[in-house]
């Protein structure tokens, strides 16, 4: 008689504290919920994707480092011993492991928009991350006037701030797995009491000396004073010209020289507000002892990435280029050969610049510019 069929067949099934989907990570305890026929001595082997994990007399199991679709099962068995030397084995039902990933978040706008600097009363560059896993976010840390919001697995942070400062920034991913936080920082600094788009000097057939300059918009402006100076050390008072108060309409401004000096004349453009502060422009050349006038204009003012120039009646051979914040930090410099009497070229910026105002200061043989330039939004 075989003594396979006088023994009955064992039956083994496990359970799991786990039902449906959880993280990654979470410890999972399984443990054999029915039994049968296991005789006196059985063996559970605990098997994770067909991978013997534990082999001996327990009947419990526990991990927490599953992944999402892994199987778990258990082995069951027995060994009769005696005079006849045989196994019996059982195969417990498989149970499977829903895991979720761990929520994830990106910047997906421009690099360095998580980190900008901007006037008072501006719109701020929208900041987006991307997100997975999460159903919403929250914010905190941001300036007045400027919110956050989640969308369909995006994260825009956009608005105007109202108050100046430098505000740390948290989004916190919400719903999923984990606390995730994404970081960034909104510097806020006080609002530009002129928006200078254009400051020229230009020797007129009379030679008299013509400054024009406009602004797209002004905040408290009270006036300009506009000096003068042969050596660009020691300046004096030429004009005064009242400025437009608050107003975001452009305004253009016109003044002659009749009586400029022989060789350069620096004029110096100067803005006062009506609480007394006040904020040099730029400072523009001309030069008497050449025929024709040296004329440098640059373009687009505002501008985003580069900045063009063209530079008329050069006799020099080089011009030399420094871009400057206000806090007088020389950011780029960039010597650049000519070749004509009327050349265009391009300064590269190489790299990323805050919107706010800087100075290009421009130098060479009878030429010395300095130009108020303004970094825009993207």
């Amino acid at each position: 008689t075989d003594l396979h069929s006088i023994v009955s067949a064992p039956s083994i099934n496990i359970a799991s504290n786990i039902v449906g989907a959880v993280c990654l990570g979470t410890t999972f305890n399984f443990t054999v919920s029915a039994i049968s026929n296991e005789g006196a001595n059985p063996t559970y082997n605990w098997k994770v994707n067909d991978v013997s994990v534990q082999n001996g007399n327990s009947n419990t199991f526990s991990i927490s480092s599953l992944t999402n679709g892994s199987t778990v099962k258990c082995e069951l068995s027995n060994h009769y011993s005696g005079s006849c030397n045989f196994s019996v084995l059982a195969n417990s039902n498989t149970i499977n492991a829903i895991l979720t990933p761990d929520n994830t978040v990106v910047l997906s706008s421009s690099a360095g928009t998580d980190a900008q600097s901007l006037a008072n009363n501006t719109a701020i560059t929208n900041i987006t991350y991307t997100t997975t896993g999460a159903t919403n976010a929250s914010f905190s840390g941001l300036p007045t006037g400027v919110s956050g919001n989640w969308t369909n697995n995006v994260i825009t942070i956009s608005g105007t701030p109202s108050v100046q400062g430098l505000f740390n920034y948290t989004a916190t991913l919400t719903g999923g797995c984990n606390t995730i936080t994404a970081n960034g920082s909104i510097t806020v600094n006080a609002a530009l009491p002129v928006n200078l788009i254009s400051y020229q000097a230009n020797l007129e057939n009379d030679g008299t000396v013509k400054l024009n300059w406009a602004t797209a918009s002004e905040s408290n402006n009270d006036h300009f004073l506009i000096d003068v100076s042969n050596d660009g050390i020691d300046f004096r008072q030429i004009a005064s010209i009242l400025g437009a108060g608050t107003t975001s309409n452009q305004n253009k401004y016109v003044l002659f020289d009749r009586n400029p000096s022989k060789g350069i004349n620096y004029y110096r453009l100067k803005q006062f507000d009506r609480d007394g502060k006040s904020q040099e422009l730029g400072i523009k050349s001309v030069n008497l002892d050449i025929e024709q006038n040296v004329k440098f204009v640059v373009y687009p003012n505002p501008f985003v990435y580069d900045i063009n120039f063209m530079i008329n009646h050069y006799a020099g051979k080089q011009i030399k280029l420094a871009l400057i914040n206000l806090n007088g930090e020389v950011l780029q410099q960039e010597t650049i050969i000519t070749n004509s009497s009327e050349t265009n070229y391009k300064f590269n910026i190489n790299k990323y610049l805050p919107m706010g105002q800087y100075l290009l200061r421009v130098t060479g043989t009878n030429l010395e510019e300095s130009l108020k330039i303004i970094k825009r939004m993207e």
